[in-house]
């Protein structure tokens, strides 16, 4: 359940905060000596002090523990854990949380830092709103530090189809025990999957502060797992639809393996047959009520029509009489409930499409 926070944040007995409030920041890296310092770094900088940082080293071959042992050496504050081989992310983020002291709980990557007041700001409107978990915007930076763009939150998007949470969060440990941690099985979508399976039990509140600088470089996670915009590898294709397959399945639902497939095209801007989903609407519908109900019918439907309308925009295969036909019989939501003149342009790319006059 998402919750929105607006307006300034007053002023809530900061000395109870900062002496009562133990915040865990789990730290891994592999291999992430680069830019280790700087992440580490803007940990100690936290106008909140009453943290601890737990250094996840996933059994790095560069001078990643060397650096990260130094720090521990000037600040007690900060622990290392190492592993003898190589876990991956989700793992070392279960190493970290269950070494956690802290009733709260955020984490980062190497190669990305924190602003100063990150922590604080973030704590602040969590325990204001007596929520589970906060997130807030971020910058995104090159590999010089440059700010290059910027993350912020849509409220349109849903966490059905989208990872709204993104890179700058805080959470009670709580949460990461109703999980029963991050799946293991999911690498490089374990925290999409992570904060889907925990919106079915916990309140998520959006800050709209930019407190997280997000580097996007040749060598992160995110780079490597894209060939180009919107091309995924076929292994990564594989692991988002294990992860709906995993949420939906939590849900009691039936056709999961069509589901799982379909969400997993719809969350990578793939193509989908149209005519062909449309076909089936009804008893789509009817397999994900459950779904629908807890998060919202009419707005998940309204997401789904942007993502149908951008893929009979993008696929010349979806552009064709008997789509129209049934979008008109079955969703014409999809064309009456966005501007006329875009309407107008995508029903003429359905009728005047040239395969149609093969049809």
């Amino acid at each position: 359940m998402l919750l929105r926070l607006n307006g300034i944040l007053n002023k809530v007995q900061m000395e109870d905060i900062q002496e009562n409030y133990l915040i865990s920041i789990v730290l891994p890296v592999y291999n992430g000596q680069e830019f280790l310092s700087d992440s580490i770094k803007s940990c100690i900088s936290q106008t909140h002090k009453n943290w601890e940082l737990i250094i996840v080293n996933d059994a790095s071959v560069d001078n990643s523990l060397v650096i990260a042992n130094k720090f521990a050496s000037e600040d007690n504050r900060i622990k290392i854990i190492s592993n003898t081989t190589n876990q991956k992310l989700p793992a070392c983020l279960n190493i970290g949380h269950k070494a956690a002291n802290g009733r709260f709980i955020t984490w980062t990557s190497d190669d990305n830092c924190y602003k100063p007041t990150a922590l604080k700001s973030m704590l602040i409107a969590l325990l204001k709103q007596n929520a589970d978990l906060v997130f807030a915007d971020f910058n995104i930076i090159d590999s010089e530090g440059k700010i290059i763009g910027a993350n912020i939150y849509n409220s349109n998007h849903t966490i059905l189809l989208e990872n709204i949470i993104r890179a700058c969060f805080l959470y009670r440990k709580e949460v990461f025990k109703r999980n029963d941690g991050y799946d293991e099985d999911l690498f490089k979508i374990e925290d999409f999957a992570f904060w889907q399976m925990a919106s079915q039990h916990s309140n998520f509140i959006y800050l709209p502060e930019n407190l997280y600088f997000y580097r996007s470089h040749a060598n992160s996670l995110t780079a490597k797992k894209t060939i180009s915009q919107f091309n995924y590898k076929p292994e990564y294709n594989n692991t988002v639809r294990k992860m709906y397959f995993k949420f939906f399945k939590s849900f009691g639902l039936k056709n999961l393996e069509y589901l799982s497939e379909l969400f997993a095209k719809f969350h990578l801007h793939q193509e989908i047959n149209i005519y062909e989903f449309l076909k089936k609407y009804s008893q789509f519908r009817i397999d994900m009520s459950e779904v629908l109900k807890f998060y919202g019918e009419e707005e998940i439907l309204k997401q789904l029509d942007v993502r149908i309308r951008y893929n009979i925009l993008k696929n010349k295969s979806n552009q064709n009489i008997k789509t129209l036909i049934l979008i008109a019989i079955k969703r014409p939501y999809i064309l009456l409930n966005y501007s006329k003149k875009r309407s107008l342009y995508i029903i003429f790319r359905l009728l005047f499409n040239r395969r149609n006059f093969n049809f």
